[in-house]
């Protein structure tokens, strides 16, 4: 029995041992490829970041070019001369640009995405003699500006049509923005867009420019044809003691101290053939009448001058027109063709004829609808209006035949 219990116990230990032999070769085999693995982990791990990096930068790149001082604003400023300069490209502002004092020009022809991250582009002044002035001239279909804030100031030497904060025309979308400071224009000027053409749309913008013009002047757009959603005026329009004529005289006679009293006459009075209403925007207008002083100012609204568009959910708060001057002038819109829905006006209105709070002069229009009953009634009822008379003909056709027989007898 002992010596069972003996062999039992040297089994055991011999066990134990085994095990503990077979554990420390384990260990050490397994530091050795734990080491060789770290070598390759580490050089694997250094070529993964490498290649991330280069990855991260593609994608980086590829998600827009960054625009952190004025001398790079300017530079896609300079290169926006053509749609394709822009078209499928994102711009993303990073921080706030200065440009007082610097010699600046509008972005021409804009047909990407520009980002402005919140941030606001200050000093941008513009006096040249093109058509469509704003931050951007125009912005084409499939442009999106957003997000963005321009601290302006807009005063066109010649051509004084299409002037906006933002833009002067607008076939995309604009959403986000803000414009403050001061525009001065003669037909279409606006706060965010001179004119928003169909398919534009401009969505949560405010203005607090400061917006002056003769014909079709607005707090968000001039001329509105596309689609205006959540905006809100806060700049006045059109209000003060001088008109945009009489303001563009002071500038010029403040350039040109030889600027004479007949040829501002003159120019007026071409400016003046400008403002008689085309058949496009008044269909049924009686300014075509000679214009006298107190009738230059028309079509000035809180959010747009004219809408032939859509309109919706929008909010004026500033004073709108000027004292005993102005024709058709409306807290929302000075000439209403188009849609009006869910806006309000919470500022003061101004003007000689044609004023309300919400409209200076809505055109009546109407829309005739046929339902399916009414159509299938017509139908019936002309079937048998047709019925009748071929009944009518072959009625007169018996008593002909009978007269002619009689006739003949005769």
């Amino acid at each position: 029995m002992m010596k069972r219990s003996c062999f039992i116990t040297a089994k055991i230990l011999c066990i134990i041992l085994c095990i503990e032999a077979a554990v420390l070769l384990f260990t050490g085999r397994g530091a050795f490829f734990a080491a060789e693995a770290s070598g390759d982990a580490g050089a694997g791990t250094s070529a993964e970041v490498t290649k991330d990096a280069g990855t991260g930068a593609a994608e980086e790149a590829s998600k827009g070019i960054r625009i952190s001082t004025a001398e790079e604003l300017m530079e896609l400023i300079e290169g926006s001369g053509d749609d394709a300069s822009t078209a499928g490209k994102t711009y993303i502002l990073t921080c706030d640009i200065d440009l007082t004092g610097k010699k600046t020009k509008a972005c021409q022809v804009f047909g990407g995405v520009f980002d402005g991250g919140g941030h606001v582009i200050r000093g941008f002044s513009y006096s040249g003699k093109q058509s469509s002035a704003g931050f951007f001239r125009t912005v084409n279909r499939g442009g999106v500006i957003k997000d963005l804030t321009v601290e302006t100031n807009i005063q066109p030497s010649e051509d004084m049509k299409n002037a906006g904060g933002i833009a002067g025309v607008n076939y995309g979308l604009i959403t986000g923005c803000s414009a403050r400071g001061y525009i001065l224009g003669i037909e279409a000027v606006g706060g965010i867009a001179g004119r928003n053409m169909p398919g534009g749309r401009i969505e949560g913008c405010s203005n607090r420019a400061e917006v002056h013009g003769m014909r079709r002047t607005g707090g968000i757009a001039g001329f509105n044809e596309g689609v205006i959603l959540k905006c809100e005026n806060h700049g006045e329009v059109n209000s003060g003691e001088k008109t945009a004529f009489e303001l563009k005289d002071l500038k010029k006679n403040k350039k040109d101290n030889s600027y004479t009293e007949d040829e501002g006459n003159e120019e007026e009075s071409k400016n003046l053939e400008k403002l008689i209403p085309d058949n496009m925007d008044l269909l049924y207008d009686d300014l075509k009448e000679s214009i006298k002083s107190d009738q230059e100012v028309n079509y000035t609204g809180g959010i747009a001058g004219v809408n032939s568009g859509d309109i919706r959910y929008s909010i004026n708060h500033a004073r709108v027109g000027y004292k005993h001057l102005g024709y058709k002038t409306g807290g929302i819109v000075g000439y209403e063709r188009g849609i009006i829905a869910g806006c309000e006006n919470y500022g003061v209105i101004s003007g000689r004829k044609n004023t309300g709070g919400i409209a200076g002069q809505l055109e009546p229009f109407e829309e005739d609808e046929f339902t399916e009953d009414s159509f299938n009634k017509a139908v019936d009822e002309a079937d048998e209006l047709v019925s009748l008379i071929t009944s009518l003909q072959s009625s007169v056709k018996d008593k002909d035949d009978d007269i002619q027989d009689k006739t003949d007898n005769i």
